[in-house]
């Protein structure tokens, strides 16, 4: 079976076809990285919930990806280690850009230190998630009992 050519590239460096001004950032082992590819979906929240309540409390931060689109950060506790394999697990089920986490998985096959990472522009933030209101707008957690637990 001969390989057909893709779009897509496994590098985890910039290139000239990827446009000016473009910086990667590598996933931490504590994050999540969530890619929605238009202006008004966001993470899933009954997901954020669960992953709350079982791997503890997280602080949500939003960038712009190098369209124009949305990337958001899920930060954990700095104790909190997500295998790389696992974190493409549940960016999948938070929404983020299913042909993405496939090519986060393929460079986790391939070898490479970091596999899943964000590609943005530099200077972008646009986090809404301040400490101010952090607290006020991030979803509240359902506690489930064991027999209950959505999956």
């Amino acid at each position: 079976m001969t390989k057909r050519p893709s779009k897509y590239t496994l590098s985890t460096e910039p290139r000239p076809e990827h446009g000016p001004g473009l910086i990667v950032v590598p996933r931490k082992m504590n994050e999540l990285q969530v890619d929605i590819d238009d202006e008004v979906s966001e993470p899933n929240t009954k997901i954020l919930m669960n992953l709350e309540n079982y791997i503890g409390p997280y602080e949500l931060v939003e960038t712009i990806s190098r369209n124009g689109n949305k990337h958001y950060t899920v930060k954990f506790e700095p104790s909190v280690s997500i295998p790389h394999e696992r974190a493409v697990f549940y960016q999948a089920l938070l929404g983020s850009d299913p042909v993405r986490e496939f090519l986060n998985l393929m460079r986790l096959d391939a070898g490479q230190d970091n596999p899943v990472v964000f590609w943005e522009k530099q200077a972008t933030s646009v986090s809404e998630w301040s400490d101010d209101n952090y607290e006020k707008h991030r979803p509240r957690p359902t506690i489930f009992v064991d027999d209950e637990v959505p999956l």
